[in-house]
């Protein structure tokens, strides 16, 4: 599982690369999870998927002008800037 950020700059970016973990929630099921940022060159294979698997959250993206538009291409374009992050259990 990856996650994408729509804020880059953001405090929560921040915060994921100083503590390197966190909690993932899904309904009433918590876990503990190491998040692993991912380099530039890893990332575009990745972000191409974002908006058809994630389309309400490609919206963001769009808003915050990290990508054009919610087609694939723009987000493999885009992906050096976008952070992303590989969840991992612990």
């Amino acid at each position: 599982m990856y996650i994408l950020q729509a804020f880059p700059g953001s405090d929560r970016v921040k915060n994921v690369r100083a503590a390197g973990e966190g909690v993932q929630v899904r309904g009433r099921r918590a876990q503990r999870v190491k998040l692993v940022e991912m380099p530039p060159n890893e990332r575009g294979p990745i972000a191409p998927h974002f908006p058809t698997q994630v389309p309400m959250g490609a919206s963001t993206f769009v808003k915050n002008g990290v990508v054009p538009d919610r087609n694939p291409e723009s987000f493999e374009q885009a992906a050096r800037d976008i952070p992303g992050f590989r969840v991992l259990p612990l």
